[in-house]
């Protein structure tokens, strides 16, 4: 990623070819983002752990269809303390590990629609836990 772009407050990804790699990158050149976008891509918790370490910006996470993350990466993400909105639509290996994501005060929505492995118990818990949190599923 160049030097010119580190100024970057948003970024929209719609690859398959977005690596943990690709993320490392980003989290390493792109510390302004505040708004990051990454649909269909092919990446792992890793990944996520990267950027969760360095966009401490980051205000809006989109990761649908990113099949590769796990429940791992939703404690990973708890670590963006100014997250606001956070979207793992269509993420098949999230299950019932929302706890971590669910106690970052700042997140006021949370989409896990398409997440099958999500049971009603976890998304009720969430939402006892959270009353003021938007969870969509």
């Amino acid at each position: 990623i160049s030097e010119t772009l580190v100024k970057l407050e948003v970024l929209e990804l719609a690859c398959f070819w977005v690596t943990d790699v690709s993320l490392a990158s980003i989290a390493k050149n792109l510390l302004k983002l505040r708004r990051l976008t990454l649909s269909g891509c092919n990446f792992s918790d890793t990944g996520i752990d990267a950027i969760s370490c360095a966009l401490t910006e980051l205000r809006h996470l989109e990761l649908g269809g990113c099949f590769g993350i796990t429940d791992a990466a939703m404690v990973s993400l708890s670590q963006l303390t100014k997250l606001e909105d956070l979207s793992v639509n269509s993420c098949g290996q999230i299950t019932d590990g929302l706890d971590a994501i669910s106690k970052v005060p700042s997140l006021r929505r949370l989409d896990v629609s398409h997440c099958s492995m999500i049971t009603d118990v976890a998304l009720l818990l969430v939402g006892e836990c959270r009353e003021d949190l938007i969870v969509t599923s």
